[in-house]
């Protein structure tokens, strides 16, 4: 679902990843709504740039592509529960936003 381009320029935890996830995921399945988050849950894995609990949030609702980037360090098993509710609540805000 991603570039080889895209993974060496940027990572598998970027905005640029997110985005073309949400974006190949519409695609692929023929809807209006992609969604992807791409992120590190921990314990370990973080760096300065992307520290432990980073999370990119990629919603791509019509071809409008969106990206959200949360932090959030708690345990593994926290950021995880945290990263899927903050996706599901920025879909939600779009879906309110662009089907009323």
């Amino acid at each position: 679902l991603i570039s080889h381009d895209t993974l060496d320029k940027y990572g598998a935890v970027s905005a640029e990843t997110a985005i073309e996830m949400a974006r190949n995921i519409s695609q692929l399945a023929v809807t209006d709504i992609g969604l992807s988050t791409t992120g590190i849950a921990g314990p370990t894995g973080g760096t300065i740039q992307k520290p432990v609990g980073t999370v990119f949030i990629g919603i791509s609702v019509k071809g409008q592509e969106y990206i959200y980037r949360h932090l959030y360090n708690r345990d593994r098993l926290s950021n995880k529960l945290y990263f899927s509710q903050m996706a599901l609540n920025h879909l939600r805000l779009l879906l309110k936003e662009h089907y009323g």
